[in-house]
C-alpha cells in the first residue's frame, strides 16, 4: 500500500499479489473492495465498538456509516463489535485498561510475530488492531 498527495487530498492504492492496485480515494471505495471479495456471499464485519466523545465520536460514527453503508447495499453481512477491554486482553495479552499507545505498540509486535503476507502494512498501528481485532472475530467463529 502507498499513499499519495493529491490535490484532492491523500489516496491510497492497494498493490494486490500480481501487482494490480485499486485506488482508495475515500471509505466507501474501501466498502466496494469488500463487496467486490463477497461478491454476494454472506460476509462477517467484526469491528471495534466506537468510542470517544463529541467530535472524535462523531468522527467514528460517520467514517463507519460510510462504509457499512455502501456495503449494506451490495452484501448481506453480520456485524460483530467487540469492545477494546475485552478484544486486547484476548489477542495482545495485556490488561483491559492498557493505554492506547502501549496497546498499538503490542498490536504491531503481535501482527509482525504471527501474520504474513501484510508486507509494508504491518508498520502500520491501525492495521496492526484491525487485524487483531479480526483474530479476535475469526476465533469467536471456530
Amino acid at each position: 500500500m502507498e499513499d499519495q498527495q493529491r490535490k484532492a487530498g491523500v489516496i491510497w492504492t492497494l498493490k494486490g499479489r500480481y501487482g494490480d492496485g485499486v485506488i482508495i480515494r475515500s471509505l466507501g471505495s474501501v466498502a466496494d473492495c469488500i463487496n467486490a471479495v463477497a461478491a454476494g456471499r454472506p460476509f462477517l464485519i467484526v469491528a471495534e465498538d466506537l468510542f470517544g466523545r463529541g467530535r472524535t465520536l462523531q468522527r467514528l460514527a460517520e467514517s463507519t456509516g460510510e462504509i457499512l453503508g455502501g456495503i449494506r447495499a451490495e452484501t448481506p453481512m453480520n456485524i460483530v463489535r467487540v469492545g477494546a477491554s475485552t478484544w486486547r486482553p484476548a489477542i495482545l495479552g495485556c490488561s483491559a485498561r492498557t493505554s492506547s499507545d502501549r496497546a498499538e505498540e503490542l498490536a504491531l509486535k503481535y501482527v509482525q510475530d504471527n501474520i504474513k503476507g501484510l508486507g509494508q502494512l504491518e508498520t502500520n498501528p491501525h492495521v496492526a488492531e484491525a487485524v487483531s481485532i479480526a483474530v479476535w472475530g475469526y476465533r469467536r467463529t471456530i
